[in-house]
């Protein structure tokens, strides 16, 4: 019988190399309440970032990424307001070490060993974005599939190409 929860994913970040595996389906179903509470207001904000729910007029394809930060930074943190620094900070450790569903391998740890708040501290600590990155793809790897499916639901243009591009890189 095939296990889902054997396949692994790598995610390298600077000189380490995370292993992530699945959670299991019923520990998803409770991350994913999680989920649903603490980033609704941001990717709310986000979605009221994007404006209308038309394509441009000219047909060319607009990103999230392409905007002048100056003139999303004012909705950005308006929809980041509504985040519970506890809730956000239990969400990570959720996603990244509660479970023990990821190791890490790096030149202290060549054989890989599971990853702890410890050896995230010693990781992470002066650049935390490649914590965020981490927990990025976990989500992708465990609910891609649902972003997938998710996809069509959306009516505006730029969501569901968002929604596109997190089910084509989890793999499902």
């Amino acid at each position: 019988m095939y296990n889902a929860m054997l396949d692994k994913t790598e995610v390298t970040i600077r000189k380490n190399h995370f292993y992530v595996s699945p959670f299991p389906a019923f520990v998803s179903v409770r991350v994913s309440a999680s989920l649903t509470k603490t980033l609704a207001p941001v990717l709310g904000g986000i979605v009221a970032l994007l404006g209308g729910d038309e394509s441009p007029a000219d047909g060319a394809e607009n990103s999230i990424l392409d905007m002048d930060i100056t003139d999303a930074m004012p909705a950005f943190s308006k929809a980041m307001e509504g985040i519970n620094p506890d809730e956000w900070e239990k969400t990570m450790r959720l996603l990244l070490i509660d479970k023990s569903n990821i190791v890490v391998k790096n030149e202290e740890y060549p054989e890989g060993v599971l990853l702890s708040e410890d050896i995230m501290n010693a990781i992470f600590a002066k650049d935390v974005s490649g914590l965020f990155k981490l927990a990025f793809d976990v989500v992708k790897l465990n609910f891609g599939s649902f972003f997938d499916k998710f996809n069509g639901l959306s009516g505006h243009p730029m969501v569901q190409k968002a929604m596109m591009k997190l089910s084509n890189d989890s793999g499902n």
